[in-house]
């Protein structure tokens, strides 16, 4: 292995740790709208990413001053709904009706979802030595995070997050090579923006699918 795959495995490592850590602590804005304050938050990552943009145009891609053409915007688009505004929606929506015990681990089963998906869309077969450590990786996460209570609608919104996670990499994936990881993080958290206050305006709350809450123990 060289030390570029040494520096992606870790790179994946620590983001995959960003993730789990990020269930847990996300039951602390439960109380918080949803719709808008992912809307605010993602307007605010997008100001700053594009200050970071200007200041270090190099983040930018191979081809930092070219903009989007209009396949990657399309693409760029989805990242945004799956991976920022349908992502952050459910999970916080699966914590509020299940454990994060239980949303952890069905969430913590990306890495075989990217294993097994990821060479499925370019017609090939999944490579068995990187879906037995997926497996591994799974295990490990159910025995780290445990059981826990959960009902329907928990159960379905951590389903749906699994689901969101690895469609927003697999799409991401596409476009990273010429905007650059930097890039492609600005277009989508400003294309997230306007999808999470509409969606804001139509529930009329701002609270997400505006399911009953389960109650707290």
């Amino acid at each position: 292995m060289n030390r570029d795959s040494l520096t992606g495995a870790a790179l994946c490592g620590f983001g995959m740790m960003i993730l789990g850590g990020s269930v847990s602590l996300s039951r602390l804005v439960l109380d918080y709208p949803i719709l808008t304050g992912q809307a605010l938050r993602y307007a605010l990552a997008a100001v700053l990413l594009a200050a970071l943009l200007r200041l270090f145009p190099r983040l930018g891609g191979t081809v930092p001053a070219s903009r989007p053409t209009g396949r990657e915007l399309a693409l760029l688009a989805a990242v945004a709904l799956m991976g920022l505004a349908l992502f952050n929606t459910l999970l916080l929506t699966a914590l509020d009706h299940a454990d994060a015990a239980v949303v952890g681990t069905v969430v913590g089963a990306a890495p075989l979802g990217l294993a097994l998906a990821g060479p499925l869309l370019r017609g090939a077969r999944p490579a068995a030595r990187l879906v037995t450590a997926a497996g591994v990786v799974v295990v490990g996460t159910a025995l780290v995070h445990g059981a826990g209570a959960a009902d329907g609608v928990g159960l379905a919104a951590a389903l749906g997050t699994l689901v969101c996670e690895v469609s927003f990499s697999l799409l991401a994936a596409a476009v990273l090579p010429r905007l650059g990881a930097v890039r492609v993080s600005a277009y989508s958290c400003a294309l997230a923006v306007p999808m999470l206050v509409v969606a804001a305006l139509a529930t009329g709350s701002g609270r997400g699918c505006g399911c009953p809450r389960r109650p707290r123990r």
